[in-house]
């Protein structure tokens, strides 16, 4: 090829994940070449994909090929066959560049942040940073980028947005809610990932803004996307609005005309948009770098044969004070002029000034990174530290403790240790169904009834989302037979089963590492009280003025010292069900299992572990010698006899024949149906039930065969079957909906029945006033019952109502999961940005505030919660503000002024003034120390 004459690049996707840039030559000329043409290949870049974690392992390469081979004459993207050693692959070459591409390789070790580059309005994702010279096929990101910052990951994102002849009707929001759920997908806000930099060019950085501001919602906990988040670097992003008017008679008539419009000056939605983005930036304080051209752009025009090129007049395309965004003129911003035009802004070329200033500025970002890495934890080094129990115990600062407790009886500290939670999830999870499950004790191939009898090390099952490993376990650990066999146990002691359920959607003491230490503890204390005197004295309070102290190090100290005394024989057998639902790391948890299940020398103690978990790499490392199975491979009878015995109860119930028999018989297609589609997952069935139930309910002459058409519609994938049930509750009862479904999701422990009535009832309110109004009078009963009774139907079956326990919870983890996903509001109300900043925690906050100042409404709420009630609300404040991006001024002017009343108890010698007399000086510092960041921005401003 001429050397004048820049090639094409091109993407190859799915490559062996062993491939070098030599191999890849010959394993691609493999592919290509033919008897007439063996073309040149040039490899620029080879690197690993960035992929779902789940996924397999491949890589990305970008190449030149000359001359271009007929297999690649016509099209955008091509799929070949290849083979690499032993196995068959499906490589992809492509021209579009569309998600993820990966420009360069780095170590693991080496690795300090990603930098993803997102192109702008119908511009290619690739060579839109590619210099336009001729000379070479220098692309900035992906040739200059890694050597001049050692320890950068390149990364392009591609989305599809050309303008002439589209028939797409794609929003703004619609293709940054693509981004969020790709960034979501490859994992980039996991603990173990690195810093991100994003890179945003023209449209590309509004997409970036919407994306952040739909993140906001669901950051509330780290580590996420924006918790990763290291800084931004904008260029020519129409901030305030950009010229369009030749755009608009491009696609005249075509669906992209209204996006496009999004993009005028005269645009309502970018300055919502902005004020969300700028709110977003103040509260998470990460630096947004403004870069603005400076020369006018060549704009698109129409020949007399109807094609479209640059040859109209030139204009200047984002001016400079829409290029700035507000924030980058705060302390951590910067605003930088680039001397081109809109297109040729991003496309450096070697030596280019511009190019040297950008460098600069990521390599401040750089290090800033290093450093936070540097003062982070590894999740392995920290499962390691925290098994260091055996250490002269030591204060919170670090010196010896030399205080020596005075005795305390079994039943104190049996008292102190428990917590009322700890029967809740075993009580929620259902039972097993008729008969099904036997095959846990009668399977001889599965080992189980030996493993109990004279067992050692773990037992453990794996399985997908709702197919029944916690009614499972549930079964298995209340099954007389475990005792029986546990009992006969070829092990000297006593004898101990203690169970944990880790809850997810519960509270922090039933879902947290110190939960479970806390809960397997009790039973085992309970059960063999002697061991109360091997809890080490430095574990317990001091005084009856102390109250008991069960941190984390403290539990970890006495549940090993009992594990390790050489005193009494324990035979003990752990239930861990649900381990990936632990918030924290499994690393630890993992680390924690292996160190229980090996004998320490000396020990009294034998101890076996069976436990559940979903599909998890890290556990699958560390426990694959031990026996274990995966339960949808033997669950397909038990599917089934749940499937006809809950269908026969729905016929039944509704009279749909005369003759139940006669029912069943017409409805076995329909079970057939629903066993196709479940494929091993019992809570396709239970919502698919509901569905019926549903239908039969409304029908006035119901029929099986009514039931196969309602069947067809319901998806597959339980995340698909969330979905079309939300999109079916009635718009009457959306807001009400995605309120309650939000304050569950939010809510730090139990929700009470009462609690979300009265939550629903506040929704409308502004301030403390409004809601005491609503609140004074007690409810009647009756309308709390009735309300009640509907409230499941109107959030389309996704809750589990417990009167007995006083609770209401998400009816299983997948939909936790569902609704922690970003787009929620977007699902529910089909905005981008709803005009009710509201959520879960504003709801919270609401309703805590105002019990506070107005006690009587509920003494008793009050006493239960008066220990914890000052930091929980103000943390459902901060969180309020934190992920709705709003000030609420017109509630916090009243709730800062009175907030001081709540406190007044735990600070008795504030030297705050309460009430209304708070001055705006005082305002401001409690502002600051409850971290109502937006509200002490918007007072200095008054």
């Amino acid at each position: 090829m001429p050397r004048d004459q820049r090639a094409l690049t091109y993407r190859v996707r799915q490559l062996p994940p062993d491939i070098n840039k030599a191999s890849l030559v010959h394993f691609l000329l493999r592919v290509l070449a033919t008897d007439d043409v063996v073309p040149t290949i040039e490899v620029f870049s080879l690197a690993r994909s960035l992929t779902s974690p789940d996924a397999a392992n491949s890589k990305d390469a970008t190449i030149a090929i000359y001359p271009l081979p007929p297999l690649l004459e016509n099209g955008k993207q091509w799929s070949f066959p290849a083979e690499h050693g032993n196995s068959q692959y499906r490589i992809v070459v492509d021209l579009h560049f569309l998600d993820f591409t990966v420009l360069n390789e780095v170590h693991d070790d080496d690795h300090v942040l990603n930098c993803i580059a997102i192109s702008g309005l119908a511009s290619h994702p690739f060579g839109s940073w590619q210099c336009r010279s001729n000379e070479h096929n220098f692309m900035w990101l992906r040739d200059g980028l890694p050597k001049a910052i050692p320890g950068i990951r390149a990364i392009t994102y591609g989305y599809d947005t050309h303008l002439n002849d589209s028939t797409s009707f794609k929003s703004i929001p619609d293709i940054a809610l693509e981004l969020v759920n790709r960034l979501t997908a490859v994992g980039l806000g996991w603990l173990s990932s690195k810093p991100t930099v994003f890179i945003a060019h023209s449209m590309g950085g509004i997409i970036l803004k919407e994306a952040l501001v739909v993140l906001a919602p669901t950051c509330g906990e780290e580590p996420s996307i924006l918790g990763k988040l290291e800084a931004i670097l904008f260029f020519g992003v129409p901030n305030g609005g950009m010229e369009t008017d030749q755009l608009i008679s491009m696609v005249n008539g075509n669906p992209t005309e209204e996006l496009i419009s999004k993009l005028s000056p005269a645009s309502d939605y970018l300055k919502t948009l902005d004020s969300y983005f700028s709110n977003l930036q103040y509260t998470r304080k990460f630096p947004v770098i403004s870069c603005y051209e400076t020369k006018t752009t060549q704009t698109v025009m129409q020949s007399a044969d109807g094609k479209w090129s640059r040859s109209g007049p030139r204009k200047v395309m984002v001016k400079k004070e829409s290029a700035i965004q507000n924030c980058s003129r705060a302390p951590l911003g910067e605003v930088r002029p680039i001397d081109q035009d809109h297109s040729a802004m991003v496309k450096f070329a070697p030596g280019d000034i511009h190019y040297t200033v950008v460098l600069d500025c990521l390599r401040k970002i750089t290090g800033q990174a290093t450093s936070l890495g540097s003062a982070t934890s590894d999740p392995k080094t920290a499962g390691n530290e925290s098994f260091e129990h055996g250490n002269r115990y030591k204060d919170e600062r670090g010196r010896p403790n030399t205080k020596q407790p005075r005795d305390y009886s079994t039943a104190e500290i049996l008292h102190s240790l428990w917590m009322d939670v700890f029967d809740h999830r075993l009580d929620d999870i259902s039972p097993r169904f008729q008969s099904t499950f036997e095959w846990m004790f009668s399977d001889e191939s599965l080992d189980f009834a030996p493993w109990l009898l004279d067992g050692t090390g773990a037992y453990w099952i794996e399985g997908k989302p709702g197919a029944g490993k916690s009614t499972l376990m549930k079964f298995a650990f209340q099954d007389s037979r475990t005792r029986e066999l546990l009992e006969n146990w070829d092990q000297p002691g006593s004898f101990v089963k203690a169970g944990f359920f880790f809850h997810h959607r519960g509270s922090k003491a039933q879902k947290s590492f110190e939960g479970m230490l806390r809960s397997l503890l009790h039973q085992i204390l309970r059960d063999v009280p002697s061991l109360c005197q091997e809890i080490p004295k430095a574990c317990l309070p001091a005084t009856e003025k102390e109250s008991f102290d069960w941190s984390l190090t403290n539990l970890r100290h006495a549940f090993f010292s009992i594990l390790e005394q050489k005193h009494t024989q324990l035979k003990l057998c752990l239930f861990i069900d649900a381990l990936d639902e632990l918030d924290g790391h499994l690393e630890l948890i993992s680390a924690f299992m292996k160190n229980l299940i090996q004998h320490k020398p000396g020990s009294a103690v034998r101890c076996k572990v069976f436990f559940s978990t979903r599909p998890r790499q890290i556990i699958q490392t560390h426990f694959e010698q031990y026996t274990h199975f995966r339960i949808q491979d033997k669950t397909e009878k038990d599917v089934r006899t749940y499937t006809e015995g809950r269908l026969a109860e729905c016929l039944e119930r509704f009279s749909v024949t005369e003759s139940l028999h006669a029912a069943l018989e017409e409805a076995a297609y329909l079970v057939e149906s629903i066993l196709a589609k479940a494929d091993g997952v019992f809570l396709w069935v239970k919502l698919a039930m509901q569905d019926i139930n549903l239908a039969l309910r409304q029908s006035n002459d119901p029929t099986v065969r009514n039931l196969e058409v309602l069947l067809e519609r319901v998806p597959r994938e339980l995340d698909e079957f969330y979905h079309s049930i939300v999109e079916r509750i009635p718009q009457d009862f959306r807001w009400e909906a995605y309120l309650v479904l939000e304050v569950i999701l939010r809510a730090e422990g139990e929700i009470g029945l009462k609690d979300i009535y009265s939550i629903v009832r506040c929704s409308p309110c502004k301030t403390a006033q409004e809601c005491h109004e609503r609140l004074k009078h007690p409810a009647d009963a009756k309308a709390v019952s009735n309300w009640l009774e509907t409230l499941k139907d109107r959030c389309g079956g996704l809750l589990e109502l417990n009167v007995k326990n006083d609770h209401i919870q998400l009816m299983h983890e997948t939909v936790r999961a569902f609704l922690s996903q970003p787009g929620l509001r977007q699902l529910f109300f089909r905005q981008s940005i709803v005009s009710r900043p509201q959520n879960g925690y504003t709801e919270l906050a609401k309703l805590m505030l105002t019990r506070a100042l107005y006690p009587y409404i509920d003494p008793l709420q009050i006493q239960r919660s008066y220990y914890h009630f000052s930091p929980k609300c103000m943390e459902y404040c901060f969180m309020a503000e934190k992920t709705t991006l709003t000030c609420h001024q017109a509630w916090n002017n009243y709730l800062v002024s009175q907030i001081l009343e709540c406190l007044s108890p735990w600070s008795p010698n504030s030297s705050y003034t309460c009430g209304e007399n708070l001055n705006h000086r005082q305002k401001l510092r409690l502002s600051i120390q409850i971290q109502k960041n937006l509200y002490w921005s918007a007072s200095v401003k008054r």
